[in-house]
């Protein structure tokens, strides 16, 4: 009989022992899984140590549900213990799906605080399940149950929301504020009209701004506009980020900056007042100015662009403003490459490679000898880029430097440099006296693989040390060349195993079949390195004569070398070692079933699929992943339920392997299922990918599922039937022309104007003339210019 828990003893612990003692307790109830010790596990969860709550939370959420939720239920309605309430509301929360049905109807209970309680955490939940209900409590009789779920409609972000949103907007004074906030969240451009109304209320002002710059099209500039000069600085900077937001969509939709907004934004005062929002202490108002300044290409922005360079929260919006602005103020680069802080300095440099004015490279080659490697090392990339003739004389000298970094950062630079400047520099240290820079020479000429630098390298090749010997192979591994060949089979003689092992993997790169014959004896090398290296090899190089020399080798002791030969024999779509492969798919060690799953999926032979689908139940994620791309690899039908099934995995990259898996063989029984992937966040861009493979014979199932979608997914559906460039998706596209969502809507214009459809001419027209929502009228435009050239 299990010992009784001491509730009492356990609470004490919990607040009175060492960490360590609070840790152990909270373990031991979780492990004893009885009702009664919820109660102190919750206790936990308020902790000050972040181990201890982490471990009450996970300890909690595996208590089965009917132990569990009737703990959370009475300890949300503790009106004396907040901490306990708090600690109840983060475990619903974490229960995920499995909370969703008790806090729905908690969301209907007598109590106001329980069903506000409940509106909140539907909204963490974000489920779209919950959207109904919580539009319904918009008319709850309490108003903070009504204002909790006007703000959880925000979180979940659904279209569906909208419309009664923006009634409570009009409505409901006390809802007004999550109300707007709401709206914004979701980003339905018909809300537009009704914020537009409230820039004339003062105290709504900014809140709407905020809103409109989330949402709003270039409709709404006329009435923004007038706003970005407000005597108050937080409503002119609302304002100003409003349009910048506006001016971001119109712009990433490759439209031109509005030439009205950019002559308001250029009024003196106004560029005065975003200078000086460079110094804002609010991180959102810094990055708005440093867009708004490179937009304008505001020289006098500059110097504090380049201080904000050293900004973690700003320093790509700075970078880019910096970019857009050219190179206006020498002496601010100049002193940006003396700033004390090391984020500057390689920001500068970084920028200085991108805008390539003249000079660069004599501003940026004193931080070559900078004291910080990074900043070497940008400074080393940058020279690069930049090209300058003396460029190459540069990154030489850092071949020398003590950091690896830089002197990776310098091979990379001097690989990118013309070879004429370069090549003679390399071939000089290649012959010099320091072994050292003979070896980085070697690997530099490596990655310029310019053949005219082989016969060097070949006789860097018997060089009396054997690392530059090995940095000389390993660079001839990259050449085409007459005698590189013959230099790789003699150094498979050399005395120094670090060099043999280098020639065979160069000769691997070399991809030459007849070395198998100078490979395979060295398959009985006692040195195990050797062998690995020589299946891996032989495995590029594809020489089916060597598969019988291979196959004992999944047999061998020693599991990195079982691993290399099934590798290889994968490589080599090896039709005889499908058995074989296949008794690997049972073997203990999890990395040798992924790659046998693996192999077996190169070598695509339909022997191999019954096994395949066991693999499929492997227990570890990795081996069903490879299970799934091997079958997609077969396109073997027959393994079309089970990675349907797969659809199902708790891991998500399981799941997307065989959404690909699906797609990749074809069949478009499997089009439901796939369409149903595409409104979990995690698989949709896989799920679009697996469609398209599927092409026009998915378009009567997208036809059909289409209406009970939510509206991203169906906006993903009809921009996925217009790049079919079927003529059958004409039907879905006509009809998404209708749909509620604005997006949908302009996401069909946009498809039906790139797929040529000029049956749409006339709906397009009308959509134009006399929809809602700007953007979608926009779109119409776009869509007829396309369709009605000139």
């Amino acid at each position: 009989m299990n010992k009784p828990l001491d509730i009492q003893a356990a609470i004490a612990s919990l607040r009175h022992g060492e960490e360590s003692v609070r840790r152990a307790v909270v373990e031991e109830l979780g492990r004893s899984g009885r009702p009664e010790a919820v109660s102190p596990l919750l206790v936990a969860v308020a902790d000050d140590s972040w181990p201890v709550r982490q471990a009450a939370v996970d300890q909690l959420a595996a208590f089965p549900g009917g132990v569990l939720l009737p703990a959370l239920d009475a300890a949300l309605r503790d009106g004396e213990n907040a901490s306990l309430r708090n600690a109840a509301m983060e475990i619903y929360v974490r229960l995920g799906a499995a909370a969703l049905t008790p806090l729905l109807v908690l969301l209907r209970d007598e109590d106001e605080e329980v069903r506000q309680f409940a509106a909140v955490m539907l909204g963490s939940l974000k489920d779209a399940v919950a959207v109904a209900p919580l539009i319904a409590a918009l008319e709850d009789p309490d108003v903070n149950v009504r204002h909790a779920a006007a703000t959880s409609l925000g979180q979940i972000g659904s279209p569906e929301a909208v419309p009664s949103l923006i009634a409570a907007l009009r409505d409901e004074p006390w809802l007004q504020y999550p109300s707007i906030h709401a709206l914004g969240e979701i980003g339905d451009p018909r809300a537009t009209p009704a914020l537009l109304d409230l820039l004339d209320d003062e105290f709504f002002r900014g809140p709407a701004l905020e809103a409109l710059g989330r949402l709003a099209g270039r409709d709404a500039l006329p009435r923004l506009i007038p706003h970005i000069y407000d005597p108050e600085p937080a409503l002119r900077n609302a304002a100003i980020r409003a349009v910048v937001e506006i001016e971001q969509r119109a712009t990433a939709g490759g439209e031109s900056l509005d030439p009205e907004v950019q002559a308001a934004l250029r009024r003196q005062d106004l560029v005065d007042h975003v200078l000086t929002s460079l110094s804002d202490e609010e991180a959102s108002i810094r990055r708005m100015a440093a867009v708004t300044l490179g937009w304008l290409r505001e020289p006098r922005a500059e110097r504090r662009l380049i201080e904000l360079l050293g900004d973690s929260q700003v320093q790509e919006y700075a970078t880019h403003a910096l970019v857009s602005i050219g190179f206006q103020d020498r002496e601010a680069y100049a002193s940006g490459l003396a700033h004390p802080a090391d984020a500057v300095r390689q920001g500068v440099a970084r920028c200085l490679a991108w805008i390539a004015p003249g000079g660069a490279t004599d501003l940026v080659a004193p931080l070559i000898h900078d004291p910080s490697a990074e900043v070497r090392a940008e400074a080393a990339a940058a020279i690069g880029r930049l090209g300058h003739e003396d460029a190459a004389m540069l990154l030489f000298e850092l071949l020398g430097d003590e950091s690896e970094l830089i002197q990776e950062s310098a091979m990379d630079g001097l690989s990118r440099l013309p070879g004429e400047r370069v090549v003679p520099l390399l071939l000089q240290a290649l012959a010099g006296p320091d072994p050292d820079a003979r070896v980085r020479a070697a690997q530099t000429l490596g990655l310029l693989r310019d053949p005219r630098t082989a016969p060097a390298l070949m006789s860097a090749a018997g060089d009396p040390r054997e690392t530059v010997r090995a940095a000389a192979l390993s660079a001839l591994g990259e050449l085409e060349a007459p005698g590189v060949l013959d230099v790789l089979r003699g150094a498979l003689r050399d005395p120094s195993s670090l060099v043999r092992q280098q020639g065979v993997l160069s000769l691997g790169k070399l991809k030459e079949p007849e070395a198998a014959a100078d490979l395979l004896p060295l398959l009985d090398e006692p040195d195990p390195r050797i062998r690995f290296a020589t299946l891996r090899a032989l495995g590029q190089v594809r020489n089916a004569e060597a598969i019988p020399r291979l196959l004992p080798f999944l047999a061998e002791p020693r599991k990195e070398l079982r691993f290399a030969a099934v590798e290889a024999l994968g490589a080599m779509r090896a039709g005889a070692a499908v058995r074989p492969l296949v008794d690997v798919l049972r073997d203990p060690d999890r990395n040798l079933r992924r790659a046998a799953a693996e192999s077996l999926g190169a070598i695509a032979d339909p022997q191999a699929v019954p096994s395949l689908l066991i693999a499929l139940e492997d227990e570890h994620w990795s081996v069903r992943c490879a299970a799934a791309a091997a079958l997609g690899r077969i396109a073997s039908a027959k393994a079309l339920p089970a990675l349907v099934l797969r659809l199902q995995d708790e891991d998500a990259t399981v799941c997307r392997a065989a959404l690909v898996a699906l797609g990749e063989i074809g069949d478009p029984r499997a089009s439901g299922r796939l369409i149903q992937a595409l409104a979990e966040p995690g698989l949709q861009a896989t799920a679009v990918e697996a469609l398209r493979r599927l092409g026009a014979p998915a378009l009567p199932e997208m036809e059909r599922a289409i209406a009970g979608l939510d509206p991203e997914v169906r906006r993903l559906l009809v921009d996925l039937a217009g790049r079919l460039e079927d003529r059958g998706a004409l039907r879905l596209l006509l009809a998404a022309l209708a749909d509620d969502a604005a997006a949908v809507r302009a996401e069909a214009a946009l498809a039906l104007g790139e797929g040529g459809f000029r049956e749409s001419v006339r709906p397009l027209m009308d959509l134009k003339a006399s929809d809602p929502a700007p953007d979608v009228r926009q779109a119409a435009a776009r869509a007829l210019k396309k369709l009605t050239p000139r």
